[in-house]
């Protein structure tokens, strides 16, 4: 995986955990509960990140970025905002 993607909006996106670019990690509940409650900080938080996709939101117009570590894929999300009744 490179270390920056292309927003659909023309901004670099930094995927780097470790430079302060504020990217996340999502994982799913079953490899949460994997971890052993006795597990080493670091050790628990290697599993997290191998196990994880990555996400990242664009400091210019707001999208997530979020790659899916099983298909190397990364898709784009922006935040619908809902109507009110009638409008």
């Amino acid at each position: 995986m490179s270390s920056r993607i292309a927003c659909p909006c023309g901004n670099r996106l930094h995927q780097n955990l470790f430079a302060g670019a504020k990217v996340g990690v999502v994982v799913e509940d079953t490899v949460l509960d994997a971890i052993d409650d006795r597990a080493a900080a670091g050790d628990a938080v290697r599993k997290i990140v191998q196990a994880g996709d990555l996400l990242v939101r664009c400091r210019s117009c707001g999208r997530i970025a979020l790659e899916d570590r099983n298909s190397g894929e990364t898709g784009f999300y922006i935040q619908e905002t809902p109507r009110g009744i009638g409008g």
